[in-house]
């Protein structure tokens, strides 16, 4: 039977608000965002200018041709949300400046309440769980702000706070696995093949596994937090268990119909 590593499921109201929601984003992020060609978008373009492909209604006008243009990039990438919610901010017709370091800063808040979110459903100590909804309504409260306000604020020290919650969660996970704690820390598992092994509990974290072999592999426990998972070989692996998974991770690695996703993951479509 599989280890149960998250206590509680994850706030349902918590994860539609962190879900993406295209339609009501007018396509901030096809804007916003710095593309390259060579990361599976269309072409190299600069922060702030729009993509070419994106129409006068803020949809996309390849959006059903991603997979067969290769445009990996544009499938995988997913802002947590926070397109919709700088949308929300502003009526339709106006023109706001500024909309990249905003969109930049609520991407961010909605990384970190993700992954407290997550670390809120992991540990087992009360009052680390109180300090961390404490640090949840801080950035909600920020998310709230009068847009001068928000762009002023600055949240290093926010953000600092928040990664050492995270390290300590981190760590209340692997206490569980003594024999994947004792392993040293590794950061580039490129190409590796690790296919069939037992790697629950093994730290992933901020680690390279662009082209990793995890096929068949049971990652109960495993922290994948920052890892840079892009084409992943996930075929058959077991990740309901594992710890600090996003979306846009899932989205970029490769998946089939055997693998087994935490229940606050989508499965691509792509797979």
């Amino acid at each position: 039977m599989i280890d149960k590593i998250h206590n509680s499921e994850f706030d349902r109201k918590r994860l539609e608000e962190l879900s993406i929601d295209c339609k009501n984003c007018r396509g901030i992020c096809c804007v916003d965002l710095f593309f390259a060609k060579m990361d599976g978008f269309p072409a190299d373009k600069c922060a702030g200018k729009v993509c070419r492909f994106l129409g006068e209604d803020c949809r996309c006008l390849i959006h059903e041709e991603l997979s067969k243009r290769k445009l990996h990039g544009c499938q995988t990438y997913d802002c947590i949300g926070a397109g919709q919610r700088v949308a929300g901010m502003f009526p339709a017709e106006e023109k706001q400046e500024n909309m990249e370091e905003i969109f930049h800063k609520m991407f961010l808040l909605h990384e970190m309440l993700w992954y407290l979110t997550e670390a809120c459903s992991i540990t087992v100590d009360e009052k680390k769980k109180e300090m961390i909804k404490i640090m949840m309504d801080e950035i909600d409260l920020i998310r709230e702000l009068e847009v001068k306000v928000f762009l002023k604020r600055n949240l290093d020290e926010l953000k600092q706070k928040v990664d050492r919650y995270l390290k300590d969660v981190s760590k209340e996970v692997m206490e569980r696995f003594p024999i994947a704690r004792k392993k040293e820390k590794q950061m580039d598992y490129m190409g590796k093949n690790l296919k069939g092994k037992d790697l629950s509990g093994m730290d992933f974290s901020m680690s390279f596994l662009i082209a990793a072999n995890l096929c068949n592999t049971n990652l109960t426990g495993t922290n994948f937090l920052g890892a840079d998972m892009r084409d992943t070989n996930i075929s058959g692996a077991d990740l309901r268990e594992s710890v600090f998974l996003t979306q846009m991770q899932v989205n970029g690695a490769k998946g089939d119909e055997k693998t087994l996703l935490p229940r606050w993951i989508k499965r691509p479509s792509t797979w």
